[in-house]
């Protein structure tokens, strides 16, 4: 139900909400959740699930941001214990840090599909913009995950209780 909410708003309110023409990328906030609480094959299923459902409902080619939704979360499984998953500033530095990543192969992608309208200038603005932009909201989104939590995602031990889950 949450991803069809932020999928809905994703495809309809984002471009309405658009920043210096940077449009925020509101689904990261999930990757990010499910990133820092599930089992990392459980939150790249997810992930690349995610993206597939903004694939589906925008014009773009089909599996493109689900592949780079899915590579975002790499880096908040890579890191996340290294944090307290409770903070907002561990929410924001994740989600920031996935939109980024997640930018970063927008642009590569457009700048192969695209080389004749593609601008560095443009791009390097969209994701510098986009990113803080869709970290701050992220901080919201993944502040309201919390406290709905369990029925979201079943939230995993960290560091030393690897595999067992937490209580919700």
């Amino acid at each position: 139900m949450v991803t069809g909410i932020l999928l809905s708003l994703q495809t309809t309110l984002a471009g309405r909400i658009a920043v210096f023409g940077a449009v925020p990328i509101l689904t990261i906030g999930l990757v990010a959740y499910v990133a820092l609480w599930a089992r990392p094959l459980e939150a790249l299923l997810a992930a690349w699930i995610i993206g597939m459902g903004v694939d589906v409902l925008s014009v773009e080619r089909l599996g493109v941001t689900a592949i780079t939704h899915t590579v975002a979360a790499l880096p908040v499984l890579g890191l996340r214990d290294y944090f307290f998953a409770r903070s907002s500033a561990t929410h924001f530095v994740m989600s920031l840090l996935a939109v980024v990543t997640q930018q970063v192969l927008a642009v590569l992608y457009a700048s192969m599909v695209y080389p004749a309208a593609f601008s560095y200038t443009w791009a390097l603005r969209g994701v510098v913009v986009s990113s803080v932009y869709s970290a701050l909201l992220a901080v919201g989104i993944i502040g309201l995950l919390d406290r709905v939590g369990p029925s979201v995602v079943t939230r995993v031990a960290r560091a030393g209780g690897a595999g067992r889950p937490v209580p919700g």
